[in-house]
């Protein structure tokens, strides 16, 4: 899948959580969708869907007189006429009840399969990660060009090929998810599109199309595959998690790259990784997929080599309170050398008389932080905002191990000259809990 570059893009970014109850596309157990609105997508491969019925809703807003458009919260969708024209605005609308037609090289409608899942897409941000993906509402451009077997972001908008011999109408809810995907990074990190950092870039895209799928209720949930629900072939992918070599192209070790590969297939090196935290380290995978994107906001540069792109998903997954231990191991057979990056230089510190907010604490969450005791009479505390239990350890170590004093939601030790000391903080809840933290 292309990606266009384009540099010098200042796009602020936005948090928001959405209350528009009349935009949704979740599952209804029964009945017809409300507010209503006809369509069909899918194709050979996948099978035929059928929007308005069986919990498969549209993400439309109030109709006006029995019409609908392909407008939500998130996305806006623009049918392109198989020209290559990029400056066509005009929202797709359609009559509810009817639907709109566009069956084209053997999908079933290739519209209503762009609205839905770009939705979903921007649904999974908000609802897991409480992240706008971008600040502004891109296009989903569809049936661009003539016999066009690809998808690009153009640092805007997203554009999608109805496909020719090889592909379907490249709409699937990864290769979608994989678009937008470029637009978090070319808003944040903005990974340079070649050499090692455009393999993270490409790979980055690649790991999101999986939440999405994930996040989006596929039928069998990800696949741990690129572009298969779009293959005319019944049994290939554009690319390969579990084994990036089976398109005989990709790359999954750093003894493999070479100066001027591709960066579709030096993604393997980043996909493999991502495939072993969750399906080898067991690692849930919206938090697996939390450490890149983190990554990708916080820590990543436009020039990051592998090594340190892998090295900041670790410190990641240490800032946001996962088991760092996890990727780094995913990560191990790579060649990156990851067993060097610097553990104790990932903790975020608080210092004596400051507090920390929004700390999220849980079974599979359980984040660390390096006390500056200057000052401090060795009192510190962690209170959730439903009051639930929250256990803290003072620890001699950043992996918490070395407990030289705990307690519950509050804890005291002594200060010494010299000790740098670390408090780990967990939860027996399943879900995470707020936690306010402060150290006196």
């Amino acid at each position: 899948l292309e990606f266009n570059q384009v540099t010098n893009l200042t796009i602020s970014r936005e948090v928001r959580q959405v209350t528009d109850e009349c935009e949704t596309t979740s599952r209804r157990p029964e009945g017809q969708c409300s507010p209503y609105a006809n369509g069909v997508g899918g194709n050979p491969k996948t099978g035929r869907r059928q929007y308005g019925s069986d919990g498969l809703c549209l993400p439309v807003s109030e109709p006006e007189n029995g019409r609908c458009k392909m407008e939500s919260t998130y996305v806006k969708v623009v049918d392109n006429g198989n020209t290559n024209d990029r400056s066509r605005q005009r929202i797709i609308d359609f009559n509810c009840n009817e639907g709109f037609s566009d069956a084209k090289n053997g999908a079933y409608g290739v519209a209503s399969d762009a609205f839905y899942y770009g939705h979903i897409t921007g649904r999974l941000y908000e609802e897991k990660y409480n992240y706008r993906a971008l600040s502004w509402k891109p296009r989903m451009v569809v049936h661009y060009g003539s016999c066009y077997d690809n998808a690009f972001w153009d640092g805007r908008d997203m554009y999608f090929g109805d496909g020719c011999n090889t592909f379907y109408p490249l709409v699937s809810q990864d290769v979608i998810a994989h678009e937008l995907g470029h637009g978090i990074t070319s808003t944040n990190s903005r990974l340079v599109y070649s050499s090692e950092s455009g393999g993270i870039n490409e790979a980055f895209s690649d790991i999101s199309g999986e939440a999405a799928e994930l996040f989006g209720g596929r039928p069998g949930g990800n696949d741990f595959n690129v572009g298969f629900d779009l293959f005319k072939n019944p049994s290939r992918s554009l690319r390969y998690f579990r084994r990036p070599e089976d398109d005989n192209i990709s790359i999954s070790t750093y003894g493999q790259y070479r100066d001027g590969l591709n960066v579709h297939y030096s993604s393997g090196i980043f996909n493999i990784a991502f495939y072993r935290m969750v399906a080898e380290q067991n690692m849930d995978l919206y938090q697996a997929y939390g450490c890149f994107l983190h990554a990708n906001r916080n820590l990543w540069t436009s020039r990051s080599t592998f090594k340190a792109g892998a090295c900041a998903v670790i410190k990641a997954c240490f800032d946001l309170g996962y088991d760092h231990n996890k990727a780094r191991e995913a990560f191990m057979p790579s060649g990156l050398e990851v067993e060097t990056c610097n553990v104790q230089s990932l903790s975020v510190q608080i210092s004596a008389g400051t507090t920390q907010e929004r700390v999220m604490v849980s079974t599979g969450r359980s984040p660390i932080f390096e006390l500056d005791v200057t000052g401090a009479t060795g009192r510190l505390t962690a209170e959730a905002e439903d009051f639930s239990m929250v256990t803290i350890d003072i620890t001699t170590d950043v992996d918490g191990q070395n407990v030289v004093a705990s307690g519950e939601n509050e804890v005291t030790f002594s200060v010494q000259s010299g000790v740098t000391l670390f408090a780990k903080l967990s939860s027996d809840a399943e879900t995470d809990k707020s936690v306010t933290v402060t150290l006196n």
